[in-house]
């Protein structure tokens, strides 16, 4: 049997789920979210046990959860590989619940013996949460489910002291480990002595160094299979240590215009010459350095310039450097070793767009270096700045840069949560508001449905009207199916601001008038139930009358409308009332079909009347 917990909308382990009424039977329709088996597979082919991994492993087979906090990367990893080692032989998914600040999990279903990881990362406030977390586990552990909790840091002493019996702490790995995890089967042959270089030219390495060096190793590999280990090694090796040798030379010891051009170079590598040259004069103006050589009759051209950099080239009216992963290790050397550049560096990095014309290749390449910059150094704060203000500018970049980053996971919570501060945030320009509309109607949004939905509520109940209607269109969009927004719709109707009220009575009528496979009239009558039920009388007339225009143009929905009162007489009366005022609008087109609604409420009414 599935356990149930009370509520309108709920979840099976992760899934959507939604009571449908209809001839006095309940049913559920279930949308899956999931980490695939395949994905599992992939994840623990190259993974190496952290520090603590075992006794995290005992506690989840003795207490059926186990929460878990690490200070580096790798958490979800690790809860992923829990769960698969209660599973070996078996195969099954992983249930995914990413929690936001309003998640509901009071209102969550349970399949038998699910396999589920919570991740509380995204979330800044957790009360909501904690106050229902009991209830979950309890429905979980009462069918022999297992749940790994990701903890953010930001729980309550409270919840901690409940249940610091579960809480476990994992170490970072054994970098030796990591990177072997992630060459066997691929270079077998090689690792004693890749391990033994490793250990000699990397001492104080990290794990996330590890996988990176082995990603590099591979590459290498691939692009030149007929060279020697020695050579795969040193190169791999230069570019994994950010050519820091080569840029002592090159950079630290360059003069202030060189250091310039370098550093336009490393923003936007492969650009034309002309952007290049206008990005290098901006940065110029922002750390206010004019040199004489700045009059157009005195110094060197730009191209003998780029000559005597000697690291970069000249080719069909371009630039580039001529070595791989040059450019975001002249920004990561500078990040790291300039301090005082860090001001001066983002400010013209964010003033790039209005400054300089970038055809869409090259909006591509500034996108890139910027996310690697952050996400490399673990702090998306740059990166955000940069969004707020590119997207006055140029939207579709601001986009680009912000989709990137959501996806990535070293950065991905610290901008999700953005995204969703972004959404609720009251002085929310339109042009922000559509960025984040547009990134959650993308990759992020059918990767994560019910983060997108939650953002994409918050950022329609502003009350712009094309922010709403884009932020329908996102929804409708989804590649969930529409069942999942359709829960959403539910629970903005129940418990929303009359902003979100009004956006999801909209969405329910697009999502009636386009219908669909799966939207059976059973759950489009529990949304309009919840719709029926609204504060605001005035509006759910107008909408009700807005129902009956449709059905007077397709023919149907009249059926569905009336049995959405569930026979409640008080929603019948309403409905009755509403179509008499669309009667009197229109009487000789519209009789007929308010002859049929009145029929219907005729039979579904208590008193046998209408």
């Amino acid at each position: 049997m599935t356990q149930h917990v009370e509520g309108h909308g709920n979840t099976v382990a992760g899934r959507d789920a939604f009571t449908l009424y209809g001839d006095q039977l309940a049913k559920q329709v279930l949308i899956r979210d999931e980490i695939t088996t395949a994905q599992v597979r992939a994840v623990r082919e190259r993974f190496a046990p952290p520090v603590g991994f075992q006794a995290a492993l005992d506690t989840l087979r003795r207490e059926s959860v186990v929460m878990l906090e690490c200070s580096g990367d790798g958490l979800r990893t690790a809860g992923i590989c829990l769960l698969r080692e209660l599973d070996l032989g078996r195969e099954r998914p992983i249930e995914h619940i990413p929690v936001d600040e309003d998640t509901e999990l009071g209102l969550r279903r349970v399949e038998p013996e699910a396999l589920v990881l919570v991740d509380f990362r995204a979330a800044e406030r957790l009360g909501h949460v904690e106050r229902r977390f009991e209830g979950f586990r309890a429905a979980v552990t009462g069918e022999g489910g297992r749940i790994v909790l990701l903890l953010s840091g930001n729980e309550s002493s409270d919840f901690r002291h409940e249940y610091w019996h579960l809480v476990k702490r994992l170490d970072a790995p054994i970098v030796h480990d990591v990177l072997e995890a992630h060459l066997r089967g691929e270079m077998q042959e090689h690792l004693p002595e890749i391990l033994c270089r490793w250990v000699e030219t990397a001492p104080d390495a990290r794990p996330a160094d590890a996988v990176r060096f082995a990603q590099l190793l591979r590459d290498f590999r691939a692009q030149s299979p007929e060279l020697p280990l020695s050579t795969w090694l040193a190169e791999a090796m230069s570019v994994f240590e950010h050519y820091v040798e080569d840029l002592a030379e090159r950079f630290d010891k360059a003069p202030p215009r060189r250091r310039g051009l370098t550093l336009a170079i490393a923003l936007l590598n492969g650009a034309r010459n002309e952007v290049v040259h206008d990005a290098e004069r901006s940065l110029l103006k922002v750390v206010d350095y004019a040199p004489e050589s700045l009059n157009p009759l005195a110094g060197e051209g730009f191209s003998g310039r780029v000559v005597e950099l000697k690291s970069a080239t000249l080719s069909g009216g371009r630039v580039s450097f001529t070595k791989r992963d040059y450019d975001t290790s002249v920004l990561h050397h500078v990040w790291q070793g300039f301090f005082e550049l860090r001001d001066p560096l983002e400010k013209w990095i964010t003033a790039i767009p209005g400054t300089v014309q970038l055809d869409a290749s090259e909006q591509g390449k500034l996108a890139g270096r910027v996310l690697a910059l952050c996400a490399e150094n673990g702090n998306a704060a740059l990166l955000l700045n940069a969004v707020a203000k590119w997207v006055h500018h140029d939207e579709s970049l601001a986009v680009a840069l912000l989709s990137g980053a959501a996806a990535d996971d070293r950065i991905a919570v610290q901008v999700r949560r953005k995204l969703y501060s972004w959404a609720k945030d009251p002085q929310l320009s339109p042009l922000l508001g559509r960025a984040v509309i547009t990134v959650c109607a993308g990759d992020f949004g059918r990767a994560y449905p019910e983060m997108a939905l939650t953002r994409l509520g918050h950022v329609a109940s502003h009350g712009n009207p094309d922010v709403v209607a884009r932020a329908v269109d996102a929804m409708l969009g989804l590649a969930t199916g529409r069942p999942a927004v359709l829960n959403r719709v539910v629970t903005w109707l129940r418990d929303g601001t009359r902003e979100q009220w009004l956006m999801a009575a909209g969405l329910l009528q697009r999502l009636t008038e386009r219908g669909g496979p799966e939207l059976t009239g059973e759950l489009l009558g529990n949304a309009w139930y919840e719709l029926l039920n609204g504060r605001d009388r005035v509006e759910v007339d107008r909408v009700v009358r807005e129902r009956l225009t449709l059905a007077l143009v397709n023919g149907a929905g009249l059926d569905s409308l009336v049995r959405a009162a569930r026979g409640d007489r008080a929603l019948l009366d309403l409905i009755d009332m509403a179509s008499f005022r669309w009667l009197r609008e229109d009487p000789d087109e519209r009789g007929s079909v308010h002859e049929r609604l009145l029929a219907l409420i005729d039979q579904q009414h208590p008193a046998g009347v209408a």
